[in-house]
């Protein structure tokens, strides 16, 4: 078996100025849960939009590269620690989002990028690594249209591309309080630790809680040049990124370069001359693993289905005369329904069929632009489901 050189496969995608299916089969990532829409109904409008926004995160049609989604280096919306992409990574973890492979714009540096965590995004603004964007919305249409070379999303794909990710909050953590204290659970290492995180060291008498502060989610908004940049475009300044969910999110700093916390404490040990000694520098890895940790419960598949969900959102998409939504939404859910009736659960499998049908006259008119017939097309479908719900009596 041959195997291309990484620079071989960069060059001949450059060359060939689209994105060939072989090129995709060299890429390692690890993709988050499958998207379910029926198994839940939303009850409000931000409900509605954090589901169409889950949808639009995980669809390749977002960005307009037949090979990415938002998910394919956010799985969840957690850091992919497996992404590797020959030519644009040097190591997993890590891409460089400024190379004319993706962009068609490039900025003369081979220089990678770690693929930053999202969890906890509605808490840690502003965003980017060096924080130029003030609102998420700025930070979603920048990786959208200059990073992927996408087209603008529309307002509503937007504003359900942001629900979705206000939604995708930090871990339960059992060892840490409402403050950013640990609890009693926490070991005497980490305890030792979260000490020495507040005690002054070095020039200036900072600690690590001046930037990395407990009550604001472990940041304090700011950016600081702490040595690990480059005069570069990029600039040396980086915001202060969050310390929580981050034992899952290695490698770390903004380039990735250190795989772990250990790291990351030698690193500000020699930088700022702070002298711990190798039981400090334990310790505060200690606290880093408890501060870090946590568990993000997921939702247990539930047998029941909501077909009202699928007209809720097409009430959305439709609302908001998006064709490109509202076509992920039919394609999504009646995969769905197909699997639902083979399940030979519920209503009879000619009423599936029936609603299936009904949906897919939705697509057609929603892509010549008549919304008025796809939305008197949604009518129909929910009259079917309505139908089935609501039975007439049997004649006696």
């Amino acid at each position: 078996m041959v195997f291309l050189r990484p620079s071989l496969i960069a060059a001949l995608i450059l060359l060939s100025g689209t994105w060939p299916a072989w090129a995709f089969n060299n890429v390692t990532t690890d993709f988050g849960t499958p998207v379910v829409l029926l198994d839940d109904e939303p009850e409000t409008r931000h409900a509605v939009m954090v589901a169409l926004g889950e949808l639009a995160f995980k669809s390749r049609e977002t960005l307009g590269v037949s090979v990415f989604s938002c998910d394919t280096c956010h799985p969840d919306g957690h850091a992919s620690r497996k992404f590797f992409f020959p030519g644009l990574s040097d190591k997993p973890g890590n891409i460089d989002v400024t190379n004319q492979i993706l962009t068609h714009i490039e900025d003369g540096f081979f220089n990678p990028l770690n693929i930053p965590s999202l969890i906890g995004i509605a808490h840690t603004p502003p965003y980017g690594r060096d924080g130029r964007f003030p609102e998420i919305a700025d930070f979603t249409l920048f990786a959208i249209i200059n990073e992927f070379a996408g087209l603008p999303p529309s307002d509503l794909a937007l504003e359900a591309l942001v629900a979705f990710q206000e939604s995708l909050a930090f871990p339960d953590n059992p060892l840490l309080d409402g403050k950013g204290g640990l609890t009693p659970a926490a070991t005497d290492e980490a305890r030792r630790g979260e000490a020495l995180f507040h005690e002054a060291r070095g020039e200036g008498g900072l600690s690590c809680a001046s930037c990395h502060v407990p009550e604001t989610y472990f940041r304090d908004g700011a950016i600081h040049d702490v040595g690990s940049g480059r005069a570069s475009k990029a600039g040396k300044e980086f915001e202060t990124p969050t310390l929580l969910a981050t034992t899952e999110s290695a490698p770390y700093f903004h380039d990735g370069r250190f795989d772990t916390f250990g790291e990351v404490v030698d690193y500000f040990d020699d930088y700022y001359g702070l002298g711990f000694t190798e039981m400090e520098r334990a310790d505060l890895v200690a606290y880093l693993d408890a501060v870090g940790g946590g568990t993000t419960p997921y939702p247990q598949p539930k047998d029941e289905v909501h077909p009202e969900t699928a007209a809720k959102l097409l009430e959305a998409t439709l609302g908001g005369d998006d064709y490109l939504l509202t076509d992920i939404v039919i394609e999504k859910v009646t995969a769905e329904l197909f699997d639902y009736r083979r399940s030979g659960m519920g209503p009879p499998p000619e009423t599936v069929t029936a609603w299936i049908a009904a949906l897919r006259k939705i697509e057609p008119a929603a892509a010549k632009g008549d919304f008025d017939a796809a939305r008197a097309a949604l009518a129909e479908f929910r009259r079917l489901v309505a139908a089935a719900e609501n039975p007439p009596p049997a004649t006696q």
